[in-house]
């Protein structure tokens, strides 16, 4: 039998030519898509959506197929609601939604299957009616196909319309575990200019939930747990701030949310709150009490308020409420045994009022016409602080003046400015009262405090304001 010899003669030309015709092959069959009828397309995403993510999307007819990078329909300017008693609410404003589809079967128009969608510079707007359905969003089992959401801003606004909360988002993915036991959200952005990542995760068995929020600017982290013990739900909330800790449970009832810690401190410094948070109108009040507080760290540190108040995240209208703070052992200050400190939201600006350094030696020091103010991107304060003395001999015997050069009076008024970033204070104005509380005209002290306004005193190192403090007694002891 004669053998036969198969030879197989490779031709590149050949090659070239069949995989140029495969590779235009292919591109027609991705293109078939972009001859679908837009109409049906329109209608058919519509359906997949909803169904697939559980979304109600209202898509334009502005709907664009493109292969790279892989197929899918560009739609612009699409809009996010959900309906409620058949009535639909608005939630949000995209201007592209990609819906990327698979490649399996192009040649059948009806069976269009979706991979992911992406959301591309998209404003969400809530308020709390739109809280349930947040809430009945994150409670279903995520789809098994990812949301991916980029560079999109998400409001939060009072019944009034007034912005409260504006988070910015670079991107953001809603998902579903590998394990399909959580749903899981991921984010990175911005909170007020303040660089933010939130992790938030739900297990679909045990119905717990887990949300963790990072900054960068201000070194803040928290942690918020949803536990359920039994068929009761408890809350839990963990902030680490600077060196601070605050440990708090807190119970969320239709108009408030009340909570309560027992177990915070700062600088390992125990301390204990309990406060409470109004829905409608927007407030809150928080009472906090400190074993002891070391006050020159509190201006050590206060450059993170500096950075909080630069990102405008509390210049927000709507913004009021009160915070409280008490100590009866105030450490690092020779002067002031106590402190009551009034932290005051009034409309989004923050001020110290009825602030008071209390010595059961001297007397107290009250705080009034405090404000914030912005200069060369720096954040000061200036207000007037008030010294009633009780007791003038031990308050002389603190700045060293010499008992021929002492004077009773009432009280005194320091008119200042502070810098909050390099911890300097410059004295604008000094008003003397008698004992009989009448105001004491004097153009001496004005024209030496007038002379030295541009000096800058280490509110760290009582030293460098003592000498100056000394003159002036000195001169208001030769006044009339």
């Amino acid at each position: 039998m004669k053998k036969i010899n198969f030879k197989f003669q490779f031709n590149p030309k050949i090659a070239i030519f069949v995989s140029t015709a495969i590779f235009f092959i292919y591109l027609l069959y991705l293109s078939i898509p972009s001859l679908y009828d837009t109409g049906r397309v329109q209608k058919d995403l519509t359906n997949k959506l909803l169904k697939d993510f559980s979304l109600n999307f209202s898509l334009s007819t502005d709907i664009t197929y493109r292969i790279l990078p892989q197929p899918h329909f560009s739609i612009k300017d699409s809009k996010l609601f959900y309906k409620e008693s058949n009535v639909a609410n608005d939630i949000g404003e995209i201007k592209e939604l990609k819906v990327f589809i698979s490649q399996h079967n192009f040649f059948n128009k009806e069976k269009i299957y979706i991979k992911k969608i992406e959301l591309n510079k998209a404003n969400f707007f809530f308020k709390r009616k739109d809280f349930s359905f947040l809430k009945s969003f994150l409670n279903k089992k995520f789809s098994e196909k990812n949301i991916k959401i980029k560079k999109s801003k998400f409001f939060y606004n009072d019944s009034s319309g007034n912005v409260v909360f504006i988070y910015t988002t670079n991107q953001t993915n809603i998902f579903k575990s590998d394990e399909d036991v959580q749903n899981l959200f991921e984010s990175n952005g911005e909170i007020f200019n303040i660089p933010t990542n939130i992790f938030w995760s739900k297990d679909l068995e045990t119905k717990n939930e887990s949300l963790k929020i990072n900054t960068k600017k201000v070194f803040f982290n928290l942690i918020n747990k949803s536990i359920f013990n039994g068929d009761r739900l408890e809350h839990e909330n963990i902030l680490n701030i600077a060196s601070g800790r605050f440990k708090t449970k807190y119970e969320i009832k239709e108009k408030n949310i009340k909570i309560k810690s027992e177990k915070s401190s700062i600088k390992n410094i125990p301390i204990s709150y309990e406060g409470k948070i109004n829905f409608k109108p927007f407030s809150f009040s928080l009472n906090i009490n400190s074993k002891e507080i070391n006050f020159l760290y509190l201006l050590k540190n206060s450059f993170i308020l500096n950075e909080i108040i630069l990102s405008n995240a509390l210049n927000q209208k709507s913004l009021n409420g009160r915070i409280n703070i008490k100590s009866d052992k105030l450490t690092k200050n020779k002067i002031f045994e106590k402190l009551n400190l009034n932290i005051n939201f009034d409309e989004g600006k923050i001020n110290l009022n009825n602030s008071q350094f209390i010595s059961n030696k001297i007397g107290k020091m009250e705080l009034f016409n405090s404000y914030f103010l912005e200069k060369d991107k720096k954040i000061f304060f200036e207000g007037t602080l008030r010294f009633k003395v009780n007791k003038t001999k031990e308050f002389y015997k603190i700045l060293l003046v010499p008992k021929k050069k002492r004077k009773d009076f009432e009280k005194i008024d320091f008119n200042f400015s502070y810098d909050l970033t390099d911890k300097y204070a410059n004295i604008n104005n000094i008003i003397f009262y008698s004992k009989k509380g009448k105001k004491i005209n004097s153009e001496k002290i004005d024209d030496i405090v007038e002379n030295n306004i541009d000096n800058q005193y280490n509110i760290l190192n009582f030293n460098s304001l003592k000498n100056f403090l000394k003159k002036i007694f000195y001169i208001y002891s030769e006044e009339g």
